[in-house]
């Protein structure tokens, strides 16, 4: 499973010993089911994230050229899959043209985060092939492919929805937008 993973927030990791620091690494562990292969990770504008591939090597079979992180002049951008435009840095050109519209241009399976001071775009593919879990905790907006991830982000203590536990039991999935906890 590709997948992306982070937080968007005014704090800045700068410090390999901090708590958001093992906060990220918890994170890609929990999202990658400890078997992540960091492709790259990324603190730009207030956006501190990574792009895993469990069970899948470095290069994780993209074309040339095409990473999955970008970051330059106050732009930050995360992405779980190559895109129909390329790799991040093309993702980046498109959302520069038009941020609006560049959305639609964008085919095949993804998740993304978009970043630029004061503006997060989280986005995934039309038939949700990557899904992408948000939570929004203290003062920041944290977010994963996985859901188990998040449970690793501090002070959030999550707990079972009702109505979601009714939902999986009835139908063996909890409708969309909803999740398992509350």
């Amino acid at each position: 499973m590709k997948g992306i993973c982070g937080w968007f927030g005014e704090q800045a990791v700068t410090d390999s010993g901090s708590e958001e620091a093992a906060v990220l690494a918890g994170l890609i562990a929990a999202g990658a089911q400890a078997a992540a292969a960091t492709e790259g990770t990324l603190h730009c504008a207030g956006l501190h994230g990574t792009v895993f591939a469990a069970g899948e090597g470095q290069a994780g079979g993209r074309p040339a050229g095409a990473e999955l992180t970008y970051s330059d002049d106050g732009l930050a951008v995360l992405l779980s899959d190559t895109t129909s435009l390329g790799g991040a840095a093309a993702v980046a050109a498109a959302y520069r043209a038009d941020p609006e519209g560049f959305l639609d241009r964008l085919h095949g399976p993804f998740a993304l985060a978009i970043a630029e001071p004061g503006r997060l775009l989280l986005a995934i593919d039309r038939a949700g092939a990557r899904p992408l879990y948000v939570l929004e905790h203290r003062g920041a907006i944290w977010f994963a492919s996985r859901l188990a991830a998040l449970t690793a982000v501090p002070g959030f203590a999550p707990r079972i929805d009702d109505k979601a536990l009714f939902d999986y039991l009835y139908f063996q999935m909890v409708p969309s937008p909803g999740t398992i906890y509350r």
